[in-house]
């Protein structure tokens, strides 16, 4: 069993060895497929266009290693392999090689391709300079990457920090101090709960009416003055979306009419919903249920 180099190990970085896999080669096998230190490795083929003809140079991560024939070999001299690299990552991200590449849904740039690929070489002491150049300016890169990466779990922290001095009073403290003779929370409810109660004794006139109890509020924090603790229930009627024909993918259902709410909008609205990806036709929406607008 040798272990081998598949494209899922290629990445922009270098050689990725976490998932390494073993297989058996002949011995013939073996001493085609082998891999030398210094050898560039190229993702031959690829459903994504923009991995086509990702490169990383093999630099002895693991003895007696070989590769797939997802990858194409490229045995260049010592001195030319780092310039090459650079240049096979220029034409990988800048797309020359999935202009360059064939088939449908996985693409493929192939061995003979990449024979004939043109490479501008200059002076070897030119590539030198050019070689040193990008590392430097990929050091940077990666060290604003890095500190672009630890933004969004600081920003979350501060979003958490956010709500949570929110709704325990802590940003209208001053507010509340400056006006004391604001309307007390439990007020609004009250006028919530009757509203409430009268559609309730209007649909239902041969039915009594169940008042909701209180909140128990033991183990609750204390609120800011003139707040009140509320079940969900007393602000607003708590229920689920409505779809009941199967299948779900009857062609019936669909049109351009209705919005139809699914949890990747949710994902992606940042809080607001504006649009939908699909749409209920009157069939569809016969079998689910309306909601207005300012629906949470």
């Amino acid at each position: 069993m040798r272990k081998y180099v598949r494209a899922g190990n290629v990445t922009w970085h270098g050689i990725n060895l976490d998932d390494i896999k073993e297989m058996d080669f002949t011995p013939a096998e073996f001493e085609v497929f082998r891999l030398r230190k210094g050898d560039l490795l190229i993702v031959e083929g690829s459903g994504s266009a923009a991995e086509v003809g990702k490169p990383a140079v093999w630099n002895d991560e693991v003895e007696d290693c070989c590769f797939q024939n997802t990858l194409i070999r490229v045995r260049a001299p010592a001195a030319l392999v780092p310039f090459l690299h650079g240049h096979f990552k220029k034409d990988a991200v800048t797309g020359a090689f999935a202009r360059s590449s064939r088939g449908i849904g996985i693409h493929h740039v192939g061995a003979k391709a990449l024979e004939d690929w043109p490479v501008d070489v200059p002076p070897l002491n030119e590539q030198k300079r050019i070689v040193a150049k990008i590392e430097a300016l990929q050091a940077r890169s990666d060290a604003a990457k890095a500190a672009l990466d630890a933004i969004p779990p600081l920003l979350e922290k501060f979003r958490q920090s956010v709500l949570a001095s929110a709704f325990r009073g802590d940003l209208t403290k001053k507010w509340r101090e400056a006006h004391p003779d604001v309307e007390p929370a439990s007020k609004l409810l009250e006028r919530i709960r009757a509203e409430r109660r009268r559609k309730w004794e209007e649909a239902n006139p041969k039915k009594k009416y169940v008042e909701p109890e209180p909140v128990d509020t033991k183990g609750l924090p204390a609120l800011p003055e003139g707040w009140c603790w509320a079940w969900l229930s007393d602000c607003g009627e708590v229920s689920r979306g409505k779809s009941k024909h199967r299948p779900r993918n009857d062609e019936r259902l669909f049109g351009d009419k209705y919005p139809f709410i699914q949890t990747g909008e949710v994902a992606r609205s940042g809080g607001r919903i504006s649009t939908a990806a699909t749409f209920y036709s009157d069939f569809g929406l016969a079998q689910s249920r309306l909601f207005p607008a300012g629906t949470v």
